[in-house]
């Protein structure tokens, strides 16, 4: 007989979420991350990509394998983006940084590399337009000579994973055939349906803030605990401080600390704390 399966994968207990059989995973984003956008009046954008010259330059198959993936991602959505080429880092909007190793990486260490989205100004709903980005990318070791090493794909998913982020999908999806998965799972690499139908809710929305604070109302209205404590941290945000909002702030915290969300519990015994 076989051994009885006593243990579950990580991966077995992501995949198991109802929301990865979703068409997009935009509701996640809102509910257990962020969203970010470019906004028109910054396109095109500029990316900045040292040359090999430089110590944190990237080698001309790097770009090749990043200007495919920039490529691969703007042809989602052409009309709403598009980016150029700069040699100058300072007037550069998306920034690649080459590290020599992981630890250079700060808290993303055990990655291959990392994204930072700046957003400008506070997020209103959990989204916000970006004003500037930085992917920091780990040296491939050795250097990959042409697009015919076996490498070549796997070093493509990462900068296209990143490029991902920095396009405004700051959090994971729940489904291993994305890209934009924790972990790199894509057998080609290519952007699955969902990845393409993520990006385009993101920027053929009319008002994504609107769209997102329904969202977050409408899954608090069925005590979803992630949504009711976002409720409450966005009208903190986005509203006038009075006695009143604290209160009605309190009371959604609460309901989300009674229905288990950690978060929620160590909030409000802040909340406590300080009467």
């Amino acid at each position: 007989k076989c051994a009885p399966k006593i243990r579950t994968t990580l991966r077995e207990l992501i995949d198991s979420r109802p929301s990865a059989k979703n068409p997009d995973y935009f509701d996640d984003l809102i509910c257990h991350s962020e969203v970010f956008y470019w906004p028109k009046e910054r396109l095109p954008i500029r990316v900045y990509v040292p040359d090999s010259s430089t110590s944190e330059g990237f080698s001309a198959v790097d770009k090749q394998a990043i200007t495919e993936s920039l490529n691969e991602w703007i042809a989602v959505v052409p009309d709403r983006l598009s980016y150029r080429f700069v040699n100058d880092k300072d007037q550069a909007d998306l920034s690649f940084i080459q590290k020599d190793n992981s630890r250079d990486l700060g808290r993303s260490r055990l990655k291959a590399a990392h994204t930072v989205p700046l957003p400008e100004g506070p997020l209103k709903w959990r989204v916000a337009p970006i004003s500037k980005a930085l992917i920091d990318v780990v040296k491939a070791t050795p250097e990959i000579a042409s697009t015919t090493d076996r490498r070549y794909l796997r070093r493509k998913k990462i900068f296209k994973h990143e490029i991902g982020h920095a396009l405004g999908i700051s959090g994971h999806s729940c489904n291993a055939v994305d890209i934009m998965y924790f972990s790199d799972n894509s057998p080609d690499g290519a952007l699955s349906l969902r990845d393409k139908n993520t990006l385009k809710a993101i920027y053929t929305s009319k008002s994504l803030e609107k769209s997102a604070e329904k969202l977050i109302r409408d899954r608090a209205e069925h005590n979803d605990k992630y949504a009711l404590m976002l409720l409450g941290l966005s009208l903190q945000a986005n509203g006038p401080d009075s006695p009143a909002l604290r209160k009605k702030v309190f009371d959604i915290t609460k309901r989300a600390a009674d229905l288990g969300l950690v978060r929620a519990q160590l909030a409000i015994g802040g909340y406590y704390m300080d009467g």
